[in-house]
């Protein structure tokens, strides 16, 4: 995961739990993917994924959040995010294989100090 996925995990950590992502799908274990539940124009059964530009980590968006595959994997087997300062990433990065034996913890790199609140760039018209 690159920096860019790294600040978004570390965003929706505190907002996304197993319960709500429980409510739009569900994770397959021989496949390793997540489905859909179906409503609110979703196709039920349907694969929960898409593949961002800049990396090469499949993607899910659940509850309106574009979440890193990996992480979600280990929110439906650990029922937490990974821990504060680390992430989930592919053991075998050459075959991204979506299963919980396949992923580990590393350690990720901090956020800069610029993602704070107190530090949000403002518009020039707002000045």
């Amino acid at each position: 995961m690159n920096w860019t996925e790294t600040m978004r995990v570390e965003f929706v950590r505190h907002l996304l739990t197993r319960e709500l992502m429980q409510r739009e799908v569900y994770y397959d274990d021989e496949v390793g993917v997540f489905l859909r539940r179906g409503g609110k124009g979703k196709k039920a059964g349907a694969v929960a994924v898409c593949w961002p530009r800049r990396s090469g980590t499949p993607h899910a968006r659940i509850c309106g959040f574009l979440v890193p595959y990996p992480a979600l994997v280990w929110l439906h087997h650990h029922g937490e995010f990974p821990p504060e300062g680390t992430m989930a990433a592919y053991i075998d990065e050459a075959r991204p294989v979506n299963r919980i034996e396949n992923l580990k913890l590393v350690p990720c790199e901090p956020l800069p100090a610029s993602w704070g609140r107190s530090a949000r760039p403002v518009h020039p018209s707002a000045e």
